[in-house]
């Protein structure tokens, strides 16, 4: 909980401090939402994905992949997506303290992907 504090000078040398308490519920993320369920093969992807709701006090989302199959190369950005092969890839949507401070919440989307002629091998 924060507030401010005004200071007021008056000529007679009197200082009149006067403190406004500011109080702020936490809103939780209940869902994320905006995620392709499909993408073709050899093309980037955005993932313009939204914490839900709008006014939730922790809206940031941090990505990470969680598995995949029949991919032969996978790229995953801030906010982007790469991918090559012809199969699935699950991605996982984090928005850090968004279920109460020190409580993440997160959810895992499953993306198909199509046209799978790309692939190079292996790639360390």
């Amino acid at each position: 909980m924060g507030g401010t504090l005004a200071f007021t000078g008056h000529a007679n040398g009197f200082v009149t401090l006067r403190y406004t308490r500011i109080t702020t519920s936490f809103v939780p993320v209940t869902g994320i939402s905006g995620i392709p369920s499909s993408m073709n093969s050899g093309a980037s992807v955005l993932l313009p994905a939204y914490a839900n709701p709008s006014n939730a006090t922790y809206r940031m989302i941090v990505w990470e992949r969680v598995s995949f199959s029949g991919l032969s190369y996978s790229q995953l950005g801030d906010n982007s997506l790469y991918v090559e092969g012809n199969g699935w890839i699950d991605v996982r949507a984090t928005v850090i303290n968004g279920w109460a401070v020190g409580t993440d919440y997160g959810q895992t989307f499953r993306i198909n992907v199509i046209g799978g002629g790309g692939g190079y091998g292996c790639y360390w």
